[in-house]
């Protein structure tokens, strides 16, 4: 996917979903000018939750420092992005209840 997108070989037609591990998925979807790849996020141990958090916040804001950094958008209060509902709208995954959310990261 990535290749084809730098080769301008644009195919919207090819999205992915999968799992990386239990309770998580990944899908990667192009577009004209960009990748954008989510990710659902899941941890049981509160500690890891709180982990998993400071970091994305880190990630947020390390975006606001760092020319060329790709785009980064979480959603951590059950929200779904609308592009993943629209590419997706069969997958279960999507509905399930996640402890950290979702992120986004896009690169253009």
């Amino acid at each position: 996917m990535f290749e084809k997108t730098l080769n301008g070989e644009i195919d919207n037609s090819i999205k992915l979903e999968f799992s990386m591990r239990n309770k998580e998925k990944i899908w990667c979807i192009p577009s004209e000018d960009r990748i954008s790849i989510f990710f659902s996020i899941h941890f049981e141990d509160s500690i890891d939750k709180t982990i998993c958090k400071l970091i994305l916040n880190e990630l947020e804001e390390a975006k606001r420092h760092v020319h060329n950094a790709p785009s980064i958008q979480k959603m951590l209060d059950g929200a779904v992005p609308d592009l993943l509902k629209k590419e997706f709208p069969n997958s279960e995954a999507i509905n399930e209840k996640t402890s950290n959310g979702i992120v986004c990261f896009s690169k253009f």
